[in-house]
């Protein structure tokens, strides 16, 4: 079986990116042991705390994007980046998909998004669980709002240079636009859900719905806890 695994933060999480070639008895994911499991393709995030802000938001996105292109380059034998479409065949190596895991290192910026599409980042997660200028995440709670005008065309640019994109940790219910509509069905979205799985109805009753419908992808990136059935 190969493998094709969401989410680590191994990449950003971890000090000295060159144990991540060794076996290690901490942390939850190293070369050796995604190996041995199927492991043939790793979307890595590059996630940034909340207390960083504006620029140091992008300082701070900058320079792990720096360091894990630095070891990639290091270690190219076994592990490559994932840029284009031709880059999912398995050819021996891990493929590495970068992701920038809440886009506070935009600052709502569509340079700064081809810019970081130019370094490699190929996944888009909208927010952490704080609120950025693109939307609210989870953590904001009742007074979260949707998808801002902002990031509407940040989602369009991305749209238009071939991004992936997260809908992780949005706040529950919030893939709707600034006029209430859904985000574009030709999205692709890999969801974590905030809360525990639970039958598909929102707080106000309505039925849950995929943020693409038609034509998009989704990808349901389940912690265990969340799931009750």
């Amino acid at each position: 079986m190969r493998v094709f695994d969401a989410h680590t933060d191994a990449l950003t999480g971890r000090e000295d990116l060159s144990t991540l070639t060794q076996r290690l008895n901490d942390g939850h994911w190293d070369l050796v042991r995604f190996a041995e499991g199927g492991g043939r393709w790793q979307i890595a995030a590059i996630f940034t705390p909340p207390k960083f802000v504006g620029v140091e938001a992008l300082a701070y996105a900058l320079h792990h994007l720096a360091r894990i292109l630095e070891w990639v380059e290091q270690h190219r034998q076994r592990v490559r980046l994932i840029l284009r479409r031709r880059d999912l065949t398995d050819d021996g190596r891990i493929g590495l998909l970068l992701s920038l895991e809440g886009a506070s290192p935009l600052m709502g910026r569509e340079e700064f998004l081809r810019l970081f599409f130019r370094l490699g980042i190929r996944c888009l997660t909208l927010t952490w669980n704080h609120r950025n200028e693109l939307a609210d995440g989870v953590g904001v709670g009742d007074a979260a709002g949707g998808i801002t005008e902002t990031g509407e065309t940040i989602v369009s640019a991305g749209e238009r240079v071939g991004l992936a994109f997260g809908g992780a940790p949005l706040s529950e219910g919030r893939f709707l636009g600034a006029d209430g509509a859904l985000a574009p069905a030709r999205l692709r979205f890999s969801l974590q859900l905030p809360r525990p799985l639970r039958p598909p109805a929102q707080p106000n009753g309505r039925t849950s719905h995929c943020p693409c419908p038609t034509r998009g992808h989704c990808v349901f990136d389940l912690c265990p806890r969340f799931c009750r059935w």
